[in-house]
């Protein structure tokens, strides 16, 4: 397996390479932002949009995407359509932050016809953040799992 990580900021992204090396695993590191929006914060950092991501780093399938973004999940999902309707991408796990978006990123799923095998609202959470873990179609797998929610 290869590890594809991007972060915004060179102190984040060093954390996870300090990370991967304490483990002794291997990973690839960019600096960037995903979406399509601009985010002020983020000034320095590129834009990535996961179409284009797969496309430079030649990967052909993406076993899962995994994503804690803090509310550019939505967005996120919008710059990888191209891969989805390629079924490219088998499963996305997503880390939602407030309410209305993971309402957005699971109207995103059900219009794609994606199987939810697991998720929680931010407000049902024991953390901050929602989940949703959803799978492409014609992928074999668990149908659901469940998890706690208040």
């Amino acid at each position: 397996a290869q590890n594809y990580m991007v972060d915004v900021s060179h102190e984040c992204l060093n954390l996870s390479k300090d990370h991967f090396q304490l483990n002794d695993f291997k990973g690839n590191f960019d600096l960037g932002y995903i979406g399509y929006k601009y985010h002020a914060p983020f000034k320095e950092s590129p834009q990535i949009y996961i179409d284009s991501f797969l496309e430079e780093k030649g990967i052909a399938h993406l076993n899962i995407l995994h994503s804690d973004i803090q509310q550019a999940e939505y967005d996120m999902l919008l710059t990888c359509e191209k891969s989805i309707s390629k079924n490219m991408i088998d499963y996305f796990f997503i880390s939602t932050h407030g309410d209305p978006k993971h309402k957005e990123c699971m109207d995103f799923f059900k219009k794609k016809n994606f199987h939810i095998i697991a998720e929680h609202l931010p407000s049902q959470s024991c953390s901050c953040d929602g989940l949703i873990v959803a799978r492409r179609p014609g992928v074999a797998g668990p149908d659901h799992v469940e998890v706690s929610k208040y």
